[in-house]
C-alpha cells in the first residue's frame, strides 16, 4: 500500500506540474515482459495512437505471462 501511494503522490504531482501524461506500473511487474510491452507501446504512438490507446492496444497484443505483467500499467492523465 506504501509503495502505491508513493506512485499515486508522484504521478500526482507529475501532473499537477504540467506533465500531460504518465504510464506508470501499479506494483511489481517483470522487466523482460515490460520490455516487450513498452517497445509495442512506443511503437504505437509512432502511428499516431494517443497514449491510452497505444498502452491498451499494446496490454491487448500480450501473450502468455506477459499479459499478466503488462495488465500491470495505467495511463494517468490526458492520454
Amino acid at each position: 500500500m506504501a509503495c502505491q501511494a508513493r506512485l499515486l503522490g508522484l504521478t500526482s504531482t507529475l501532473l499537477q506540474l504540467g506533465t500531460r501524461t504518465v504510464v506508470a506500473s501499479t506494483g511489481p511487474v517483470d522487466d523482460a515482459a515490460t520490455r516487450t510491452l513498452m517497445t509495442d507501446f512506443h511503437k504505437r504512438l509512432g502511428t499516431g495512437c494517443t497514449e491510452a490507446a497505444a498502452l491498451a492496444a499494446a496490454q491487448l497484443a500480450a501473450d502468455g505471462d506477459d499479459r499478466y505483467s503488462s495488465a500491470g500499467f495505467v495511463c494517468y492523465g490526458a492520454g
